[in-house]
């Protein structure tokens, strides 16, 4: 590799870069998951599609290139999908998308590196997924590309979800491709018809949602005062918000599990007082069912990822309908708790990156497709899907008003974060994580008390890790 630095456009014409070593491995939504988008089902590869690169003699170096990508179906299909025409043009690379459904994506992605078959080149999938697959020795190290481009400003990247997403055991493997966080989302204008401010504490947001929820307060001028994401797939966010305004968190230093611990009780009781002032079915709140009842003016406050607000400040939605609450929600960092006499507000970090599989034919035509598209020209081109930026300089230059109104909160939450959306505990991540989607789901729908979910969640989980010897 060239150790003189060239420029973007000379990097594009220029031969390839050469392949950096192997992963090195061990350490953890999702959705997770993050937020999730409709489950339908898009047509996925079984064969490795023809990447050959077609030969040319002027225009881009990778003209009549193809890559396949691979990621969820919705918002970040809809980010890629805006951004491949810019691509082409700009490189030469054509994308063949390969979108799935949530039921499927996991596991497609995996079953492909375990083979490695090689069918899909371009991963971007949730941060904490992709630290599974390089553990594993599955992903290629972006280092030595990284340095040989000079276009390619690393410290731009939002510092703390660059590192937190990509960087593993000293070596950078993922480009951020959606920061994703949990917001905090309020009507403004019913708070102040009725004399509330914006809450800051636990008890303030308890204190309004019981007030706007009819069947603790006839007056109410709507149904319930809170929602959030129940379903099973998102059940424990919640709690964990929860959990880190108290200062816990899932493991400790030395990877010991602390769920059923103080400040998880105490997480515990305020989930409880405020899912008393839920809607009755929240424990099947999924992505829609929750974005559709707060467009719909049916709740006073929520906690969502931030593709709600997009919703949110559009008159119509093609797939959820009317909004009726555009221009009167507020946008914040979730409600905290005093902890030693400090307010500690804490968010969920959750957040989609992209890496380029171990078993590319054409790795060098994949980095230069992530750096255009994670790049001052490819990233905002995203942005309208519901993909919020990870680049300082696309905040700085973008226009934060409709539907991008939020964003400035969004920044907010994302220095706030402290918790995972996803556990990331690499081999046994995702046998932990549905350890408490489902404990945390039988509270929500009523099966069991909380404390019984502490305990069931402790438990498991002790017992998880002490039969993989990691403990």
């Amino acid at each position: 590799m060239t150790a003189n630095k060239v420029s973007r456009r000379e990097f594009l014409k220029a031969a390839g870069i050469a392949t950096a070593g192997a992963a090195l491995g061990s350490c953890t939504q999702g959705t997770i998951a993050t937020e999730a988008p409709p489950e339908t089902e898009a047509p996925i590869k079984t064969e490795a599609p023809d990447k050959t690169e077609a030969p040319v003699t002027e225009g881009p170096m990778y003209a009549g290139t193809k890559i396949v990508i691979a990621t969820l179906d919705g918002e970040l299909s809809g980010g890629v999908e805006a951004q491949m025409e810019g691509l082409k043009e700009a490189t030469g690379i054509e994308i063949e998308l390969s979108k799935m459904p949530q039921t499927e994506f996991r596991q497609k992605i995996a079953a492909d590196l375990a083979s490695g078959a090689g069918v899909y080149d371009v991963l971007i999938e949730p941060y904490v997924f992709l630290h599974d697959h390089i553990s594993a020795d599955q992903i290629m190290p972006l280092n030595d590309y990284i340095a040989n481009d000079p276009d390619f400003n690393a410290d731009d990247f939002i510092q703390s979800i660059y590192t937190t997403y990509g960087l593993y055991d000293g070596k950078q493997y993922t480009i951020p491709y959606k920061p994703d966080t949990h917001i905090f989302y309020y009507r403004k204008d019913l708070l102040e018809e009725h004399g509330f401010e914006p809450p800051t504490t636990h008890d303030e947001h308890v204190e309004i949602a019981r007030h706007f929820t009819k069947k603790l307060n006839p007056d109410s001028p709507i149904d319930y005062g809170f929602g959030f994401w129940g379903d099973q797939i998102g059940a424990f966010w919640l709690w964990g918000v929860m959990l880190g305004s108290f200062g816990g968190d899932f493991f400790d230093a030395d990877g010991y599990p602390t769920l059923d611990t103080e400040e998880g009780q105490k997480a515990m009781d305020v989930c409880l007082r405020l899912l008393e002032c839920s809607p009755e079915d929240v424990g099947q709140y999924e992505w829609d069912k929750l974005n559709t009842a707060w467009i719909s003016g049916k709740l006073a406050t929520a906690l969502n990822w931030p593709g709600m607000a997009i919703f949110s400040e559009t008159p119509v939605n093609e797939t959820i309908g009317e909004s009726v609450v555009v221009g009167n929600v507020g946008y914040d960092v979730p409600p905290g708790a005093m902890v030693d006499g400090e307010l500690v507000r804490v968010s969920i970090m959750g957040g989609w990156t992209a890496a380029i599989s171990k078993y590319a034919e054409n790795p060098d035509a994949c980095f230069a497709a992530l750096a255009w598209m994670t790049g001052p020209e490819g990233e905002p081109l995203k942005i309208a899907a519901g993909n919020a930026p990870a680049r300082v300089s696309t905040y700085d230059r973008i226009d934060t008003t409709g539907t991008n109104v939020h964003l400035p909160a969004m920044l907010r939450c994302i220095e706030a974060a402290k918790i995972n959306a996803d556990i990331d505990y690499p081999p046994v991540s995702a046998e932990l994580h549905n350890v408490l989607q489902v404990a945390c789901n039988k509270v929500w729908t009523g099966q069991i008390t909380g404390q019984e979910a502490l305990t069931e969640m402790q438990e498991k989980c002790v017992q998880i890790l002490e039969d993989a010897d990691l403990i």
